[in-house]
Order: structure tokens, then sequence, then C-alpha cells
């Protein structure tokens, strides 16, 4: 169910939130979805509308739209412990996407950062450093109890394998309709560092992916449900923007 902006589609239909709007039957043009961890009693959902101060912490920062297509904003750099990586030349152009599990990035600026983030044993991944997102005047940040995957099982073909990165490229058509790269063999099984205290797997994976988007989409980074599961983030058409705000642990 395509929630992006309708020039994204190549078969020109009116997508269903452009239905709703068009027919005029919420007050306010807005979508959110409250991402929740297997160990929450609630279950994920969907909002329609304004959603109620249950589900995040204080007010929105909100960011502008900068192309109407993905949910697009412009990213000023990415940062490990505070410090500006300068992975930016000018604005990275940054989506947050819900059909996406984890992060991904162009290639190249995906194997500097990982350079940064050495997973040499599941039992340390407290020490690898904090993440940050520079949008704005705010900056997002994830710890490392929050980008690390832990499973029982082995996914040597996702993310990174020991010969380096799995690189993926966008197909055209990816390219014009959708930036879906949920990975299937990870939804039955992975877990976070915070509800995996009591297992004794010893897998575990930095929740990157390489993708190479070409221009003029590209190229681009994604933040993925694993973000939106700490952030609640609100998709505004009326004013082409995005709000994010901290999410409430239920």
């Amino acid at each position: 169910m395509g929630l992006s902006f309708p020039n994204l589609s190549s078969l020109q239909y009116i997508p269903i939130f452009d239905t709703i709007i068009n027919n005029h039957l919420i007050k306010n043009n807005w979508f959110s979805f409250y991402i929740t961890d297997k160990d929450e009693p609630n279950k994920s959902q969907v909002i329609l509308g304004e959603p109620s101060s249950q589900f995040y912490h204080g007010e929105f920062t909100w960011h502008p739209v900068s192309q109407e297509s993905y949910w697009q904003v412009e990213m000023k750099d990415i940062l490990l412990n505070g410090q500006n990586m300068n992975m930016c030349q000018g604005p990275c152009k940054l989506v947050i996407d819900t059909g996406t599990s984890i992060i991904t990035g162009p290639t190249n600026d995906l194997e500097i950062l990982l350079r940064m983030l050495p997973l040499d044993s599941c039992e340390k991944t407290d020490s690898l450093p904090v993440i940050g997102f520079s949008i704005g005047d705010a900056v997002y940040e994830m710890k490392p109890s929050e980008y690390i995957i832990f499973s029982h099982h082995s996914y040597t073909s996702f993310l990174e394998t020991k010969s380096g990165l799995t690189k993926y490229k966008a197909s055209s058509k990816l390219k014009e309709e959708s930036l879906i790269m949920t990975v299937k063999n990870l939804e039955s099984g992975f877990m976070t560092n915070s509800n995996n205290k009591k297992s004794k797997t010893k897998n575990c994976k930095r929740a990157f992916m390489p993708l190479d988007v070409d221009p003029p989409r590209g190229p681009l980074w994604v933040l993925g449900d694993i973000f939106l599961r700490k952030y609640f983030v609100v998709f505004d058409r009326d004013q082409k923007r995005i709000g994010v705000a901290l999410r409430k642990r239920s």
C-alpha cells in the first residue's frame, strides 16, 4: 500500500491516502506509525490523522520534505559520539521509509561508516559509538543496542559477509516505484540488544545494508523500521513535512 507522494508511481494511480485527502475524511492529513518491539505488550499501529500524545514524548521537531517523491529530507551529516564524519558534501538525501527494515546507504559511504563500527564480538557491542543523524537543528541518536541485530540464525546473506559488504543495486523499477527493501528472512527472528539479555545467541549484525540509487533520485540514505522503533514519525501531507519525536514504549 503506497504512502509516498503520487509522482513516485509509474502506474499513475491515485494512492489510498490521496483518496482520503480528496474526500476530506480526516481533519489533519497526517499519518504515522507506532512500531513496537517484541517484548512490548502493545502491538504496532498505523494512525491516520493527528496522533495521541500517548505514543510519543514532548513535541515534534518538523523537517520540510525536500522532494515530493519519497518522504525525503536533507541530512547535514552523520555523527559518531557527537563528532561529525563529514559524510555529506552539501546536504545528503535522506528517506524515512517503513518499507525498509534497517538502515541503508551508498556503498562507498557505508564502508567508511562501518569501519568505524568494528563488530569483533557480540559480547562487546556496548563499546561501539553512538550514531547520530543530523537533520536541520536536530540530531537523532541511536545507541549500539538500537542498531545491532541479534538472532539465533546466521544471516550470511544479510548486510555483510566475511569478504565484505554484499552490494545491492536498485533496479530501474525500484527507483521509479518504491524503496521497498524489507529483508524477508529478518522478520521472523530478529531481536535488538535490549530484549536479548537472556539469550545465549552469538549471532549479531550491524543493521546496515548498502543500497546504490543512481541520480537524480540518489544517492540517498534510508532510515527504516529500526529507526522507527525508537522515534515516532508523523508524515504531514498538508504542509509537506515530517515530524519526529521520541517514541513512548508501551
